[in-house]
């Protein structure tokens, strides 16, 4: 009698893909997934101001910033020049936030909530360190955190190496009110330092700057003085 036949089987393993999500421009679906991973990771904030500035009627001002912890949010500081109330808008809702840290110097501001900002859809950021930023790296950013905003994306132009400019990576996208930036895989690059003087308007503070504005001894936010400009590299006159 001869014997069974043996059976032989293959066992193929497919390996599931590793690393972060990675968005490209080129993909539309892409950037529609994008938009609320980013409405995520970007806090509206809505500013009441004391009725003393230069432009007459100026109640309100609106800015952004990212989460920076449980309960903090990190902005462009200027934003709070006169600032009298402050609230953190996300997907779900607002909250009412206090100054913990304003540092002029390197545009640094920190707010604090009294409860965590997952209560209104936001998030703490993943970040992209200094050693990982290179030129010509694509970067994103919101319109804005309406519901229905879109994703502007770029590239980095300069990667903060050059000491022309002081550590700041530059992009190619004209952001203002300080716009949080993010990379491929939506990991925080920096965010827009711009203000009204500037000549350059690309620039970015990185967390690199946070970090070092949380070290330091900070103090309010004050105008600059006629003669600072002579102070201030080219880019910043």
């Amino acid at each position: 009698m001869n014997p069974a036949p043996l059976l032989l089987f293959s066992l193929v393993v497919v390996a599931a893909p590793s690393g972060p999500r990675r968005y490209s421009q080129l993909a539309i679906k892409d950037m529609e997934e994008l938009a609320p991973v980013l409405r995520s990771q970007v806090a509206e904030i809505r500013i009441e101001l004391f009725p003393d500035g230069p432009i007459i009627g100026e109640e309100e001002r609106i800015g952004y910033g990212v989460p920076w912890g449980e309960r903090r949010v990190v902005l462009l500081a200027p934003l709070l020049d006169r600032a009298k109330k402050v609230w953190i808008k996300g997907p779900k809702g607002e909250l009412p936030a206090q100054v913990i840290l304003m540092d002029p110097v390197r545009r640094v501001a920190i707010l604090e909530t009294k409860v965590p900002l997952l209560q209104v859809g936001l998030r703490n950021v993943p970040v992209r360190e200094k050693r990982e930023r290179k030129v010509d790296d694509e970067v994103f950013a919101l319109v804005s955190t309406a519901q229905e905003s879109g994703v502007v994306y770029g590239v980095i132009t300069q990667d903060g190496t050059d000491p022309e400019y002081e550590g700041h990576p530059r992009i190619d996208l004209k952001l203002d009110s300080g716009m949080p930036v993010f990379d491929d895989t939506a990991r925080f690059v920096g965010y827009s330092r711009v203000v009204a003087f500037d000549q350059d308007r690309f620039m970015l503070i990185t967390p690199e700057m946070i970090r070092g504005a949380q070290t330091a001894t900070a103090s309010a936010f004050r105008k600059p003085a006629p003669e600072d400009g002579k102070k201030r590299p080219w880019w910043a006159r």
